[in-house]
């Protein structure tokens, strides 16, 4: 079974428009999703415990990221502090089970 999502994994794949990773997968390595132009949703599991610098980096059409957990949860997550931050020039808004924020 999968743990992590390693390094540029999914790099380039410009006909992701959504992604779900499934329960059980701890870590998202650098640039995982990387220039993923056309990716709009994503979904994060409750086990996620890690989460790499710019692993969203040019996917500048994400809007909304799903994690299946509380605030407090989210906020517990060791993440790289430019995660999203090198992403580009967009905001996406993040939901989480008891409430919404916005990450950059």
């Amino acid at each position: 079974s999968v743990t992590s999502i390693g390094n540029r994994a999914f790099y380039y794949c410009e006909c992701l428009t959504s992604v779900t990773i499934p329960e059980g997968v701890t870590s998202i390595y650098s640039r995982a999703f990387g220039s993923c132009k056309n990716l709009l949703f994503v979904t994060l599991p409750h086990s996620i415990d890690f989460i790499d610098r710019a692993v969203f980096i040019g996917c500048h059409a994400l809007a909304e990221i799903r994690y299946n957990g509380t605030i407090e949860e989210w906020n517990r997550i060791d993440r790289y502090d430019k995660w999203m931050s090198l992403s580009g020039a967009y905001t996406a808004k993040l939901i989480c089970k008891d409430g919404e924020l916005w990450v950059h």
